[in-house]
């Protein structure tokens, strides 16, 4: 699939892939012919703590809606190499960010990846802390965002309706966000379609939004899992084809939990409020990049993240010319 990118530079696909062993990949991804480790990340000498915003970074502090980053001494190592996020919900951390601090812009440098894979992160965190903290301050999370509308390209634009109006997608992979007795061996997962003119279309957003039911996006786990110990989330995307139907699924430990999503190929349907069997297809015509972040207060220790896919053809690496 071709994109037009407008002020940037498409510099290749990711570089460094690996052809993986086949006992390190999870059968999910095996199964479905994702055995190309095409992104591969335990965070030593990954992250661009100094915000050169240079290509060649795994990781960098995001900033693309223009509030601050986050700060270097918001991340700290354990003796084992894994990553403890410190900092709160301006803490995060993606594969991509604008080149321009402070500027819009539509430039912007890092990975996005496109075509259906495999993502997983190995994460630990202190539930109860979490359960203690008011929402507000925000929660543990492993998420993916279009770098469509996370660095405001033209291919956002929803066809055929008024300029300005766009359409993306948001995957939240974990987010430990339930209170009290919803919590109880629970986590969220979700399948996000934002839409719309910017704080015009619907009144009660910056876009309007279709998400998944509640029942279908509350991964639910054993009553005495023990969130203190990493656990590996993951979420299985293939797209659809002519011949059959897409879909995606996510994984707590190599395990499915919630409801199989599936989808036929977008044909530039009309924008609904509604929840409808093509909602989701969008997923495969955008380039997701990865994002990491936690509440305030709460950390969060990341150990590795992967990705597994065909090849690197439909992934996006971009730096500014």
């Amino acid at each position: 699939m071709l994109f037009t990118l407008g002020l940037f530079l498409v510099i290749g696909i990711y570089s460094k892939v690996t052809r993986a062993e086949s006992s390190d990949i999870p059968e999910q991804a095996q199964q479905t012919g994702y055995t190309v480790s095409t992104f591969s990340s335990t965070f030593t000498d990954d992250i661009d703590f100094q915000n050169t915003r240079q290509a060649g970074y795994k990781w960098y502090l995001e900033d693309f809606y223009g509030q601050p980053s986050a700060n270097p001494e918001d991340f700290e190592f354990m003796p084992d190499g894994a990553l403890v996020i410190n900092s709160g919900i301006q803490g995060e951390i993606a594969t991509a960010t604008r080149y321009r601090p402070g500027k819009a812009s539509r430039q912007w440098v890092g990975a996005a990846f496109g075509g259906g894979g495999y993502f997983e992160a190995e994460i630990k965190f202190d539930s109860a802390a979490v359960l203690k903290q008011p929402r507000k301050e925000g929660w543990p999370a492993f998420w993916a965002m279009s770098i469509e509308h996370r660095a405001g390209l033209p291919e956002e634009q929803w066809i055929g309706q008024d300029k300005g109006f766009v359409h993306f997608i948001e995957v939240d992979i974990m987010e430990y966000l339930y209170k009290g007795f919803y919590a109880i061996g629970k986590y969220g997962t979700n399948l996000h379609l934002w839409y719309g003119q910017y704080l015009k279309t619907c009144s009660e957003g910056a876009f309007c939004k279709v998400s998944l039911p509640y029942l279908d996006r509350a991964a639910k786990v054993s009553d005495s899992t023990d969130f203190n110990q990493f656990h590996k989330y993951g979420f299985l995307w293939v797209p659809a084809t002519g011949e059959k139907k897409g879909f995606a699924q996510f994984y707590f430990d190599n395990h499915p939990v919630g409801k199989k999503v599936t989808w036929p190929q977008f044909a530039k349907q009309e924008p609904s409020a509604k929840l409808w069997p093509w909602t989701y297809a969008l997923l495969d015509r955008q380039h997701l990049i990865l994002l990491l972040g936690t509440g305030n207060g709460l950390p969060m220790t990341v150990r590795a993240v992967n990705v597994w896919q065909k090849s690197t053809q439909d992934n996006l690496i971009s730096q500014p010319q």
